[in-house]
């Protein structure tokens, strides 16, 4: 037997069932399964983690990278790890002119730049008071 439904913007037909005992125990299996599924994936996922973290240790002793140098930012010793190239120390210039600019910042030594001193007129040098020597036991005056 099946029922016809009329609603405002379709006709649906479907059959009429009835809930029986071996309906609610099928769902009731189906569920049962599906909740020990999770349970086998969760405990397989925790076991895969653990292995990770173990592999995952190991593998930095055997490249000797030290968790705490790392997070001080102090490495004492460079890891060698096959394959991978250490970082080259100085940026490398593509085109000509740039790279005879990198050269002459490399060969100017590093010196602050100091601002012009103000030069004074012979009448202002005259109304400064002259410099007199320190008084003995003073400390001199910092720079």
């Amino acid at each position: 037997m099946t029922e016809t439904f009329f609603g405002p913007q379709s006709v649906s037909t479907r059959p009429r069932v009835a809930s029986t005992t071996a309906n609610v125990l099928q769902q009731e299996r189906n569920l049962a399964t599906a909740e020990n599924n999770v349970i086998s994936t969760e405990a397989t996922y925790a076991k895969d983690r653990a292995s990770l973290e173990q592999l995952l240790a190991e593998t930095l002793d055997q490249y000797g990278i030290q968790l705490s140098e790392a997070v001080t930012g102090n490495v004492t010793k460079v890891p060698v790890i096959p394959g991978l190239e250490p970082a080259k120390a100085a940026p490398e210039a593509s085109v000509p002119g740039q790279q005879q600019q990198l050269q002459h910042t490399e060969q100017m030594p590093a010196t602050p730049v100091m601002p012009p001193q103000p030069q004074l007129t012979p009448q202002e040098q005259q109304a400064l008071p002259p410099e007199q020597p320190p008084a003995p036991n003073t400390p001199p005056p910092p720079q």
